[in-house]
């Protein structure tokens, strides 16, 4: 059985980059999609990372790896963006020695009128889907012995998003907004007709836009940053687990009036999120073995989704800078992207 709806996938079904159109609501960023059907035996992780830009409903140029066969242990290829004064970045990493995935996007960008007057937008994200088969197996208890596994998940992240904006009035204050994207989904089920639980990406992100200064955190993102649920199952059953995770950057930079009437100014912005995801399950009774179909071996325990794993798989911020000129601010991963391993923005 399937731990994920259909409904779970958290980005559109393109791999190209859409008009700036995609830049409204929550799909806005990578291109990819986080299919919930199980991957290739070989593929422990279906990974993407992305980054893009363009003006207006056109895309003039972009990288994206959609659906990167991820190992146990790497890391997407190096997807990174520099055009003019634009940045961007998106990575995805798994290291399964301490059962954590991370991903990252970061952008950055400034307007430069009057040589260019254009309305800008550039985008970075990355995103991993894992979805696994548990058998659990025992030497002492007999076939059919009940048991409830544990699953835990916790997560570390770093975000932020800032412009220069000020106060613009009308329709000028949406030419320039930087936002960041944070989300976990997570499943799993007795595939005998046992237990089952489904943690919906949906409940279960942080997002925020400096025009007109919105923001939410929901679920995971909120209090501990810990998530524990149990799934009921039996010796010699086998249990499906899937987990989603996304981290997305975006930026709309364009020259602007403080009232919407004066000179052309030029703005600049940045954003970065981040995120550190450690997970585990446990059964309650230590004579339960849980083998991983996708690792070929035992599964992350339990104890491994524990604040220290998920904050040290926190992406360090990549090199991404904007270049400075005209007088602008550059923002750059020393500046703008200051590290904060406590998570939030």
């Amino acid at each position: 059985m399937n731990p994920f709806p259909p409904s779970a996938s958290i980005f559109p079904a393109s791999t190209a980059f859409a008009p700036r159109t995609w830049l409204t609501g929550f799909a806005w960023v990578c291109g990819a999609v986080l299919s919930c059907a199980p991957a290739a035996e070989a593929q422990i992780f279906t990974a993407s990372a992305s980054t893009g830009y363009g003006s207006g409903n056109t895309g003039f140029g972009g990288t994206v790896f959609s659906g990167y066969p991820l190992p146990a242990n790497g890391t997407t290829p190096s997807v990174a963006l520099s055009a003019g004064l634009l940045s961007a970045d998106g990575d995805a990493t798994s290291k399964m020695s301490t059962g954590t995935l991370s991903v990252s996007g970061m952008v950055g960008g400034a307007s430069n009128t009057p040589v260019d007057n254009h309305n800008y937008y550039v985008s970075g994200g990355g995103s991993i889907n894992f979805n696994d088969t548990l058998t659990l197996s025992s030497s002492s208890l007999p076939a059919g012995t009940p048991v409830t596994l544990t699953f835990s998940i916790e997560i570390a992240y770093v975000a932020t998003a800032q412009h220069t904006i000020g106060t613009l009035l009308g329709s000028n204050q949406q030419q320039n907004n930087a936002r960041y994207l944070l989300a976990v989904g997570a499943g799993a089920s007795d595939t005998f007709g046992g237990g089952s639980f489904y943690m919906d990406s949906n409940l279960n992100k942080a997002y925020f836009d400096t025009a007109p200064g919105s923001g939410t955190k929901l679920g995971i993102f909120t209090g501990t940053q810990h998530v524990d649920f149990t799934v009921g199952s039996q010796v010699g059953h086998t249990v499906s687990f899937g987990l989603s995770i996304q981290a997305s950057a975006s930026l709309d930079v364009a020259p602007a009036s403080l009232t919407g009437f004066g000179p052309l100014l030029n703005q600049s912005g940045s954003a970065l999120a981040e995120l550190g995801t450690a997970f585990g399950a446990s059964a309650d009774n230590p004579a339960v073995v849980l083998s991983s179909a996708k690792l070929g071996g035992a599964f992350p325990a339990a104890s491994l989704a524990n604040p220290m794993n998920a904050a040290a798989a926190v992406p360090e911020p990549g090199a991404v800078g904007v270049v400075t000129a005209l007088g602008l601010v550059g923002f750059s991963a020393a500046g703008a992207w200051k590290r904060n391993r406590d998570g939030g923005r």
